[in-house]
């Protein structure tokens, strides 16, 4: 790809699971090799000035792994102040993440594309060959590029392109008309303008659009342009149209030269010329009940998410790479049969080999679930947030599990394992997924009894069981995963039975407490916090959002990183003289603290201690002895009314007055 010599494309990459993320920025990088790449690394530990980085660069890169609620904290904040900072500078904004993303919508200059896997040779070619496009036209466009003018008429927003002659639709007020008709023509301040296209977002989110007619002249429409419009039943597109169409009155969006189905609606008929679905083409049509699959489609790229209502679907019989077997109600694709598409009324067959991640994403009413009898694999996230689903019956040819296939599913309170599986069982009735060859529980659920020959439970094992109540870890339990309680709100009563050698609950502290080195691992909404204990591991407190008052005993040296983080009914807490580092987002969202002390002997406050707590009204700092403290500790306590310090310390708070503090700060004796 030649490019224009001033082109300059930067890459950023984030530090955390820098493994990953690296890899995909190299392979950018050399894929690309024939653009001036430069590269660094976000550390949001630190202030990062975008500037610094890109002075020279027209192309702004970042890449980004989804880890945990952490990870959306500081992207919620630093990567929005950085993705601002870069629009301000007029750079273009490529966004590719790994694993789950979250995406700002008011970004006009943003495209996306998410990578689930790296190795994925042909998911590489895709994205390559998308940016290699994508730069291609800012290259082109920037060769004439004129200032850019943005500009409100009536509900829209319109940006001119460089000829002056021409805008774009970039955004809109909510009060839009139901019924939706694009002029082909605007004018402003004594100019007319044709309307030639329809930025990527422009109408997001407004649920009282119903119909669409657009004209002759859009003849550029950005990638999902209408995504969070739930209610658009018709789309019609005027017959003068070169580009798009909506053939045959199908009630959809045609990029005409490519048969290509681009957005449906809640009323559309796929048309017989058809060959693609899109991307999204289908994203939110929650009215939506049936839909039939022509023949002559041979690729389909939507995965109907939040069709709610969808109990219908049907593939022509004459279909060569789609089926819809047995009636199914279902998108099969034959050669591999790999379930692509399920809705609400679905017979998976026994046939399916495979199910494709997110296939059940539009599953809203289903309670109960058999997997198919055939398949081997049962990936993440392919029967992720199934809220309604009640019970699993998994057969005996499952040889593997992902530790968070089912997550989100609040619902189960049954699940069983077919007794001939050579892999999994659910012995003695415990209502969970054990992996038999080392007797560790990997999933469980809202009644689960955990049996007593069960040796180890794995990471956030119990992940999805917003309801469960109570839970006894048997003495035979020797290993704890990472936070395998994570997002049990509901969690009571948590107990070890007497004789374990690893663990127990001394006192009826209602917590999880390793013998050896007095650490608490897991809490719950009744935890009492035992005197004799040293050390509160990271996440132990993590939504417990009963939890209304806690005391740190004295002994405690650090509070980990998220420990309470969003126990929205806390409204205490007694930080003891020995503590000397409280971590990153350790109290965020606690909504219901009002008033907080930090004794003399912290050392380091770390990054957004007190993030998003709303109701916080004061905070004393009863020293001064600080060797760091981060950024972002009191964002989002908008009642913040004082911060009181030790008289003559004002030099050791620069990092507040910095951040706007300076007003809220009093010198105390």
């Amino acid at each position: 790809m030649k490019q224009h010599k001033r082109d300059r494309i930067f890459i950023l990459y984030h530090s955390i699971n820098s493994h990953a993320v690296r890899a995909i920025s190299n392979r950018i990088e050399q894929e690309l090799g024939e653009a001036c790449c430069t590269s660094a690394v976000l550390d949001f530990s630190e202030p990062t000035s975008l500037a610094e980085y890109t002075q020279a660069c027209d192309v702004f890169i970042y890449v980004y792994s989804y880890i945990n609620s952490q990870l959306e904290n500081k992207f919620s904040e630093t990567v929005r102040n950085v993705f601002s900072e870069a629009e301000e500078l007029n750079k273009r904004i490529i966004l590719i993440t790994l694993d789950d993303p979250i995406v700002p919508k008011y970004l006009s200059n943003l495209y996306y594309q998410q990578i689930t896997d790296i190795n994925n040779r042909s998911t590489m070619q895709v994205l390559y060959s998308t940016l290699k496009s994508r730069l291609a036209d800012i290259t082109i466009q920037k060769r004439n590029a004129l200032p850019r003018e943005e500009f409100k008429v009536g509900n829209l927003y319109y940006c001119a392109r460089a000829d002056r002659l021409s805008v774009e639709i970039t955004d809109n007020d909510i009060e839009v008309p139901t019924d939706l008709v694009i002029e082909d023509t605007i004018k402003y301040a004594g100019f007319k303008y044709d309307i030639v296209g329809i930025g990527s977002g422009a109408f997001a989110d407004n649920p009282n659009i119903k119909s669409i007619v657009l004209p002759d002249s859009i003849t550029e429409i950005a990638t999902d342009p209408f995504s969070g419009c739930s209610s658009i039943a018709n789309i019609s597109v005027n017959a003068g149209n070169p580009v798009y169409d909506s053939r045959e009155d199908c009630n959809a969006l045609i990029e005409t030269a490519t048969n290509t189905l681009l957005l449906g609606s809640n009323n559309t008929i796929i048309p017989n010329s058809i060959t693609v679905i899109d991307d999204y083409a289908f994203t939110n049509c929650v009215l939506l009940e049936s839909i039939a699959i022509p023949a002559n489609v041979v690729k389909i790229k939507s995965r109907f998410e939040g069709c709610t209502s969808l109990s219908r679907i049907s593939v022509d019989a004459e279909n060569p790479v789609y089926d819809s077997r047995e009636n199914c109600n279902a998108i099969i694709e034959t050669e591999t049969n790999t379930l692509i598409v399920a809705c609400n009324n679905s017979i998976v067959p026994n046939t399916i080999k495979e199910i494709s991640p997110w296939a059940f994403t539009s599953l809203n009413n289903a309670t109960s679930l058999n997997v198919p009898k055939g398949l081997k694999y049962i990936d993440s996230n392919i029967f992720k947030d199934l809220t309604h689903l009640e019970s699993i019956n998994i057969p005996d040819t499952v040889e593997w599990i992902a530790h968070d296939a089912f997550s989100g599913c609040s619902a189960i309170s049954q699940i069983s394992v077919d007794p001939n599986n050579p892999y999994y069982d659910s012995r003695d009735k415990c209502n969970a997924v054990i992996l038999t060859r080392n007797d560790s529980l990997i999933i469980g659920c809202n009644t689960t009894n955990i049996p007593d020959t069960v040796r180890h439970i794995g990471i956030m094992a119990f992940g999805a069981s917003t309801m469960l109540t109570r839970i006894n870890i048997p003495k035979s339990v020797r290993k704890l995963g990472l936070n395998p309680f994570y997002n049990c709100t509901s969690l009571d009563s948590l107990s070890v039975e007497k004789g374990n050698p690893t663990y127990d609950s001394r006192g009826g502290c209602n917590a999880i407490i390793e013998s050896k080195t007095n650490s608490l691992c897991i809490a719950c909404n009744t935890t009492v916090i035992p005197g004799n204990v040293k050390k509160i591991k990271t996440y132990a407190f993590y939504k417990c959002q009963k939890l209304k008052s806690v005391v740190i005993p004295d002994g405690v040296t650090k509070i980990a990183n998220d420990t309470f983080c969003k126990c929205s009914e806390l409204t205490n807490v007694n930080i003891p003289e020995s503590i000397m580092s409280i971590g990153k987002y350790a109290f965020a969202w606690c909504k219901s603290l009002t008033n907080i002390t930090i004794p003399s002997t912290v050392r380091y406050l770390k990054e957004g201690a007190f993030y998003g707590c709303e109701s916080l009204k004061s905070i004393l700092f009863l020293g001064d002895n600080f060797e760091k403290i981060g950024v972002s500790i009191f964002t989002g306590a908008t009642n913040l009314e004082a911060i009181y310090i030790p008289k003559g310390a004002k030099h050791k708070f620069q990092r507040f007055i910095k951040e706007g503090f300076e007003k809220l700060i009093f010198e105390i004796d």
